[in-house]
């Protein structure tokens, strides 16, 4: 995470910037730009030569920057030829510094160079089409635009390259322009997300976030149909999946079946959503209930860890505490915090509990948690406050 002077800090609890009071009173307040709603992220893959591609980008803007004029190149409306060579550079998008993309994008039939290309390609597309975008209708239409026009690229690439097989991309965009924030998941492919929705004294709950793409879906089937496309052994067009970006053979003998249009969907950030949980296909053998004990087990882990991480900063922080502690144990607790209590530790003990214990996982599978402020949070708390207001004005 940055800060709104750029420095880096560790993504933690309580290491964000505050909401002033003023601004929490003020009806329509937002937050201001250098607050980050993602408390922290943490992934896991279980393949030592993953097939899968993380995307973690905290801040879009910086994407826009390092890009240049080629993000240009990007938008809608660019020109096309010499001109877009020589266009000048978009001017800078105040919104895409409020913006974040987490995702991840699984390889298919042998396409991982696709799966790379897409995992740069396509937040750099995004990005640019979402300038101006403002409402949630647009964003939508904005990541669907740019999947389709990621797939068209992608296509044409991996024809240039040699390159075979396709991928499947889910994307979480956590949005902090509007107040309440907005959280939008796209989906396309096999892979699936889940919130934790937790009120206060009540258990945790998996909401299950678009779904996946393949023969087996009621409503893909009935697509499928239409289009004249019939599954075989669970294959449609002998692949795992009934939508993906790249696959261009299997695109061009069968148009219409293999779509690049994902699935998006949006939510509201308050104290009640905790992270979003998304995974690739081999982690939900077990459907919706594998998502549903999975978000539960994490939910309860991370209270654990959270307790246990205050507790530790209570000793370190407490000079008195500290001089009656021997360096060793100074030293174990360091270690401790950093390699135990965390998100990256609580989320490869749950790896392992899908993987039933096993060293390698059979499918392998990648898992991507993307943490959103604990309630208590200083931040959470004016954030709530400030919402509160607005929804009252």
């Amino acid at each position: 995470e940055r800060t709104a002077a750029g420095g880096l800090v560790a993504p933690r609890i309580n290491e964000v910037l505050e909401v002033s009071t003023a601004a929490a009173r003020r009806p329509q307040a937002q937050l201001p730009p250098g607050t980050r709603l993602v408390a922290g992220t943490a992934s896991v893959m279980t393949n030592p030569r993953p097939s899968t591609q993380l995307v973690c980008l905290h801040d879009l803007s910086q994407l826009l920057a390092a890009a240049g004029p080629s993000a240009a190149a990007a938008a809608p409306s660019a020109p096309s030829g010499a001109q877009a060579a020589s266009a000048p550079a978009p001017e800078p998008d105040p919104a895409a510094a409020r913006r974040s993309l987490f995702g991840l994008v699984e390889a298919h039939a042998g396409g991982e160079e696709c799966a790379a290309w897409v995992a740069s390609e396509l937040p750099r597309r995004l990005a640019a089409r979402l300038a101006d975008c403002s409402d949630s209708a647009a964003i939508k239409a904005a990541v669907r635009e740019a999947y389709e026009a990621c797939d068209a690229a992608l296509i044409a690439e991996a024809e240039a390259r040699g390159w075979g097989g396709g991928c499947g991309v889910g994307l979480l965009l956590v949005d902090t322009c509007p107040t309440p924030p907005r959280a939008y998941l796209a989906s396309l492919g096999a892979g699936r997300a889940f919130a934790c929705c937790k009120q206060d004294g009540q258990a945790a709950r998996a909401v299950p976030l678009g779904r996946p793409h393949s023969a087996a879906d009621a409503k893909e089937k009935g697509r499928l149909a239409k289009a004249g496309a019939t599954a075989s052994g669970g294959l449609v067009c002998g692949l795992p999946v009934s939508r993906s970006l790249g696959d261009g053979a299997a695109k061009r003998a069968a148009p219409g079946v293999l779509l690049p249009t994902p699935d998006v969907s949006s939510f509201d950030i308050s104290a009640a959503q905790r992270f979003v949980l998304l995974g690739s296909s081999g982690a939900w053998k077990g459907g919706a209930a594998a998502g549903e004990t999975a978000v539960q087990k994490l939910s309860a882990e991370l209270a654990r860890m959270d307790a246990r991480r205050n507790e530790i900063a209570a000793m370190l922080s407490d000079d008195s505490r500290l001089a009656l502690l021997a360096a060793g144990r100074v030293n174990a607790l360091q270690r401790e915090r950093d390699e135990r209590a965390c998100e990256g530790a609580v989320l490869a003990d749950l790896s392992r509990s899908l993987a039933g214990g096993k060293q390698l996982a059979d499918p392998p599978f990648a898992l991507l948690l993307v943490r959103t402020l604990p309630p208590d949070d200083r931040a959470a708390v004016a954030l709530h406050a400030a919402s509160t207001a607005a929804a009252a004005a």
